[in-house]
């Protein structure tokens, strides 16, 4: 998922990037979008609020 992202924004070297999920996924999240700032949290909107 990560490559499509990429390809429709094409992010530059400066630009930062962050992923929130579920603290179940972090591990699967984490390597699927390497060098991003990855956020988690548990509960219902959980991944919703860490972003806020």
């Amino acid at each position: 998922m990560h490559e499509a992202y990429r390809a429709a924004v094409r992010p530059g070297p400066l630009d930062h990037t962050i992923v929130a999920c579920c603290h179940q996924r972090g591990v699967d999240v984490g390597l699927e979008w390497p060098g991003v700032q990855l956020l988690w949290r548990s509960g219902p909107d959980g991944a919703d609020l860490v972003l806020l």
